[in-house]
């Protein structure tokens, strides 16, 4: 429950909106943005996971995220495969760069 209300109250202060996070079993995310910056969708699920974030400053796009209760090493993934970046997790901490 600690994570649900990290995430959520990280949606709210990143100021985002359109985002449900219940209902879902375990390490499960739901997002429903019709635009999303990519480095704030990191962020959220970093915190979610209880990793530090590490990204690369030049990720800027952004664009619609839609998961409904999806576990959220897959989201991440997908989202990574979406923008053509490389996503590593290494002691703890996220890392989040654009493939060369």
């Amino acid at each position: 429950m600690k994570k649900y209300l990290a995430v959520f109250a990280s949606v709210l202060v990143l100021g985002l909106s359109h985002t449900a996070l219940a209902n879902c079993a375990g390490e499960e995310v739901r997002f429903t943005f019709d635009e999303l910056k990519v480095r704030s969708f990191f962020e959220l699920i970093a915190d979610f996971a209880g990793l530090r974030l590490q990204i690369d400053p030049e990720i800027v796009q952004s664009g619609p995220v839609n998961f409904d209760c999806t576990y959220w090493l897959i989201a991440a993934e997908n989202i990574a495969r979406e923008y053509n970046l490389t996503l590593k997790i290494n002691n703890g901490v996220m890392y989040v760069s654009k493939t060369e």
